[in-house]
C-alpha cells in the first residue's frame, strides 16, 4: 500500500472485514486452497470516502467461482443466483435484520489467465484495485495507479479497447464522474468522442440505468451538458 494515499494504513481493520459473512468467505477460500481477491467497487468507495446503505462486495476467483459462491451461500444459509454461467459469475444474497437493505457477494472467474490480466481488462483505473484475502496478509494490489487517480479525483480508462469491449462504459464514465465528483481524463474523453457511435449497439435498458444514476445527482445538468458537448447525449436521448 502506497503511503500518502486515501486508503489508511489500517485499511484491513475496516468494519466489513470483521463481519461474520466475510469470515465465511475467507474460511472457504482457505478450505478450497485457492486465492480469492476482494476487487473493485468496495475498495474504490472506501478510498473515495463514499458510503452506501447496502453492502455489495465483488470477489475475483481464478476459476470455479460459481461453485465457490454456492459453498459460501450454503455456509451462510443465504440465497444464491447464477448471473452468468458462461463467464463464471454468481451472487450470494444475504438478508440480515441488523443491516439495512440486502448484502450481496458476487463471485467471478478471472477475466484472463491470472489476476493481472483480470485487472488490466477492467474499465477504469479506480475500479482495478484488488485486496488479497485475508485482508492485511499482503499489500493492496494497484497495477493501474488507480489510488493516485482517486487522490487526483480523476477518471481514467485502463486500456485503449475498453469501450470496444463494452460501449456502455462510455456512459458509465459520465455516471461515475457525476456520482463521485471525478473529472474525466482528457485522453479518456478523446477516446469517448472517437468511440461514441458504438453506443448504437447497446440496449436502451442498459443506457437508461446508467443515465438515471446521473439524474439522481443534484448537479446533473453539468454532466448532461458535458455529454452533449462530447456528442454522447444524442445516443442516449435520440429525441
Amino acid at each position: 500500500m502506497r503511503p500518502g494515499l486515501l486508503l489508511p494504513p489500517d485499511f484491513s481493520r475496516h468494519p466489513v472485514f470483521k463481519s461474520s459473512a466475510l469470515t465465511v468467505v475467507i474460511a472457504e477460500a482457505k478450505r478450497a486452497g485457492q486465492p480469492v481477491y476482494l476487487v473493485g467497487g468496495f475498495l474504490r468507495d472506501v478510498a473515495l470516502g463514499h458510503s452506501k446503505n447496502s453492502l455489495d462486495l465483488d470477489f475475483a476467483v481464478a476459476s470455479g467461482a460459481i461453485d465457490f459462491g454456492r459453498r459460501v451461500a450454503r455456509a451462510l444459509k443465504a440465497a444464491f443466483v447464477v448471473l452468468d454461467q458462461e463467464h463464471g459469475c454468481g451472487r450470494v444474497v444475504i438478508r440480515d435484520k441488523k443491516t439495512p437493505g440486502l448484502t450481496t457477494f458476487d463471485f467471478v472467474d478471472f477475466r484472463g489467465k491470472d489476476l493481472k490480466e483480470d485487472l488490466l481488462k477492467r474499465d477504469f483505473t479506480i475500479n482495478a484495485l484488488a485486496c488479497p484475502l485475508p485482508p492485511g496478509s499482503r499489500p493492496l494490489i494497484d497495477l493501474c495507479n488507480g489510488l493516485n487517480d482517486i487522490k487526483r479525483r480523476r477518471l481514467r480508462v485502463v486500456y485503449g479497447a475498453a469501450f470496444d469491449d463494452d460501449p456502455l462504459r462510455i456512459v458509465r464514465a459520465y455516471s461515475m464522474s457525476a456520482v463521485y465528483g471525478l473529472k474525466i481524463d482528457e485522453k479518456t474523453r478523446r477516446l469517448i468522442r472517437r468511440k461514441k457511435e458504438l453506443l448504437k449497439t447497446i440496449a436502451g435498458e442498459r443506457l437508461r440505468e446508467e443515465f438515471f444514476k446521473i439524474l439522481c445527482v443534484p448537479d446533473a445538468l453539468k454532466t448532461i451538458r458535458a455529454m452533449d458537448r462530447d456528442g454522447v447525449l444524442v445516443h442516449v436521448i435520440p429525441q
